[in-house]
């Protein structure tokens, strides 16, 4: 089994080898790095676990695939055999695709004013006001994905609403923020920290929402002020798994759903995040034992932009995944990334093409950004997608889809709104794009 973790490691070192080359520190705002980064995990976590829990009754690997034995060793081989496949197919295309021209953003050009700042503040803290108000009570963090459960179905389409505001004005302050007291870092340091408790607060220790804002936060200390001692990112990563490993153990003992509680616990960190779903669903393809499907879950990505929350449930995969698999769990235990859906649609071919066209959409993403007149427009789409990107790894290459529609293009609609009522009171117009 070392020699994935080698082949993994070796196919890191060659991607932020020829990145370093092209690109040098700005390397780690490349979309493709982080890509590659949570593929490399996704295979390296699920091996380690099996190589030190070697066939143990009981163990996380034996319970969830109802035992090991060494005569059936080879399909978990197999599957380290897909996952490399994907990474090193898409490895090979983003190379191939992504041009030279580096991320980068002179903010001078950026005449940001303290009133926009104090503006995405106060409509940030309006948004949390509004979710924690309407709230029920809750236990711990399984039980916090049903808090609006009790509301109205208005009332829940509208907690949707403020929910995707929130991540939007988050990114929107933060850019103004940053840019307006860059030469102030105590105060940046101090009112991020703050956003990070408030997020972390909120939901519920929820590991991949606070990464978001790490993410967005590294990006931008980055363009603003360039790459910071390998040390110090090197200190800062530590320092982040540490918090994320101590916010899991908590969250999982404040749970009372039982069955959940006891999947997460067995299965350490995010091993069932990618690996086990793909591992498991294979399995089911090879033995024809998959559960029949609606032709709509291959479109699940380009129909849910248009359709309410509470109602893709019958469409999306991670729901089909529960309801066939994990009918006793209150909520989806897994999600579902690109590779587990080649296991319910195309098979290992499509880990082939699907790797090329993730590699496609997000090298050619990057082409666009440096290509454009630079703008804090740009600059908050492409913060919004690079701190989003492990979603890809754990749901879809097509995942942007429904946040680009929803996250984005309302919040920034009603910050037009807000530019022009701004520049009716000032003779200069309050420029955002250019």
């Amino acid at each position: 089994m070392y020699w994935a973790i080698s082949f993994t490691l070796l196919f890191t070192l060659f991607f932020n080898f020829k990145l370093k080359k092209r690109f040098k520190g700005y390397r780690f705002l490349e979309i493709g790095f982080y890509l590659n980064f949570f593929l490399s995990l996704y295979i390296i976590l699920p091996t380690v676990v099996f190589i030190t829990s070697s066939f143990t009754v009981g163990d996380p690997i034996s319970y969830v695939f109802n035992g090991f034995a060494f005569s059936n060793e080879s399909l978990f081989i197999n599957h380290l055999i897909r996952m490399l496949v994907f990474q090193l197919v898409f490895i090979i295309s983003y190379l191939k695709i992504r041009g030279a021209k580096i991320i980068r953003y002179n903010t001078l050009d950026f005449k940001f004013k303290k009133a926009f700042v104090i503006t995405f503040l106060f409509f940030l803290i309006v948004c949390y006001i509004l979710l924690f108000g309407l709230s029920s009570d809750f236990d711990g963090y399984i039980e916090s994905y049903q808090r609006y459960d009790h509301l109205s179905r208005p009332l829940r389409l509208f907690v949707s609403l403020m929910v995707r505001f929130k991540f939007a004005f988050s990114v929107l302050f933060l850019i103004h923020f940053f840019i307006y007291f860059k030469k102030k870092k105590i105060i940046t340091v101090t009112v991020f920290l703050c956003l990070l408790v408030a997020e972390g607060y909120y939901s519920s220790g929820a590991r991949i929402s606070i990464l978001f804002l790490l993410l967005q936060g590294f990006g931008l200390y980055v363009i603003i002020n360039g790459l910071p001692k390998m040390r110090n990112i090197l200190l800062g990563s530590l320092t982040c798994l540490v918090i994320f490993t101590i916010i899991e153990k908590t969250r999982l003992n404040s749970t009372n759903d039982k069955v959940t509680n006891e999947l997460a616990a067995l299965i350490p960190g995010e091993f069932g995040a990618v690996f086990f779903t793909s591992y498991h669903l294979y399995q089911k393809r090879e033995d024809n034992q998959l559960p029949s499907k609606s032709y709509k879950m291959f479109f699940f990505d380009f129909i849910s932009p248009l359709m309410p929350n509470a109602d893709i449930d019958e469409i999306d995969p991670i729901f089909w995944y529960q309801k066939n698999y994990f009918p006793d769990t209150e909520v989806p235990p897994f999600t579902l990334g690109p590779i587990a859906n080649t296991a319910i649609w195309e098979g290992e071919i499509g880990l082939i093409l699907r790797a090329w066209l993730c590699a496609l959409l997000f090298a050619k993403f990057s082409n666009y950004i440096t290509r454009k007149k630079i703008s804090p427009f740009n600059l908050f789409v492409y913060l919004s997608i690079f701190s989003t990107s492990v979603m890809v790894v754990k749901y879809s290459i097509f995942y942007h889809i429904t946040p680009f529609v929803k996250n984005l293009i309302l919040p920034f609609t009603l910050y037009l709104i807000l530019r022009y009522i701004f520049s009716f009171f000032s003779k200069k117009t309050l420029p955002f794009v250019k």
